[in-house]
């Protein structure tokens, strides 16, 4: 879902780190949760954080090339 919303991420142990733009993120998070719920889940958790400003969009793919 995330691949064609046009946001990058990474998937770690406990979290996945997601990059793009905010409705691009939201649409996302909530196409994954209609997902889970289509699949039989009948209650379905989400705990988000958000940063934002140019010192994050400047960090954050940096650390996401370092990785690779």
């Amino acid at each position: 879902m995330c691949n064609t919303n046009g946001v990058d991420y990474e998937i770690y142990a406990q979290y996945t780190t997601v990059i793009g733009e905010m409705g691009a993120i939201m649409y996302a998070i909530k196409a994954c949760q209609k997902a889970l719920h289509a699949m039989g889940c009948p209650r379905v958790a989400s705990n988000v954080r958000f940063e934002t400003g140019a010192e994050h969009y400047r960090l954050i793919p940096l650390a996401l090339a370092k990785e690779d």
